[in-house]
C-alpha cells in the first residue's frame, strides 16, 4: 500500500499556498467590515490612480503566469546539462520561484485593498483586484514535478 502522507518538501507549498488564498478573504473581509466608515466619505479615487493600479497588477500576472516560470526553467536546463536531478532537488530549487509567484499573484489583492482604502467604493474597487489575484493563485498552485 502506498504512504498518502505528504512529506514536508510536498506539504509546505500546499501549506503556503492555502495561506495566501485566505489572505485574500481576509482582507475582502476587512474591507467589508469597514464599509461604513466615514473616514474617506466623498473621497474619488483619480481615474488615473485607478487605471495605473490595473495595468501595474496586469503586468503582474505576466510576470506571475510567465516569466518566473521561464527563469525557473533555465535554470532547471542549466543544472540538467550538469546531471540528472532528484524531484527532491526540484522542488528545492523551485520553492523560491514558487513563493515569488504567490507574492506576486497576492499583491494584486493588496493593490486592490489600497485603492479600496482610499477611496468611497470599497468593495467595488477591491473585487476585480481579489478576483484576478485569486485565479492566479488557482493557476498557480502546487503541481507534481516531472523531470
Amino acid at each position: 500500500m502506498e504512504n498518502k502522507n505528504l512529506s514536508p518538501q510536498k506539504f509546505v507549498p500546499w501549506f503556503m499556498w492555502s495561506m495566501f488564498c485566505i489572505a485574500i478573504f481576509v482582507y475582502g473581509l476587512v474591507i467589508w467590515l469597514s464599509r461604513n466608515s466615514t473616514l474617506h466619505e466623498g473621497v474619488l479615487v483619480p481615474t488615473s490612480v485607478k487605471n495605473s493600479f490595473y495595468v501595474v497588477s496586469f503586468i503582474f500576472a505576466f510576470v506571475s503566469l510567465f516569466v518566473i516560470d521561464n527563469v525557473f526553467k533555465r535554470k532547471i536546463n542549466n543544472q540538467k546539462q550538469n546531471g540528472e536531478l532528484t524531484e527532491s532537488q526540484i522542488l528545492t530549487m523551485y520553492f523560491p520561484f514558487f513563493l515569488i509567484k504567490l507574492a506576486v499573484s497576492e499583491s494584486i489583492a493588496i493593490f486592490g485593498m489600497t485603492l479600496a482604502f482610499m477611496g468611497e467604493e470599497k468593495l467595488s474597487i477591491f473585487l476585480p483586484f481579489a478576483i484576478l489575484s485569486f485565479l492566479l493563485l488557482l493557476i498557480n498552485r502546487p503541481k507534481e514535478i516531472n523531470n
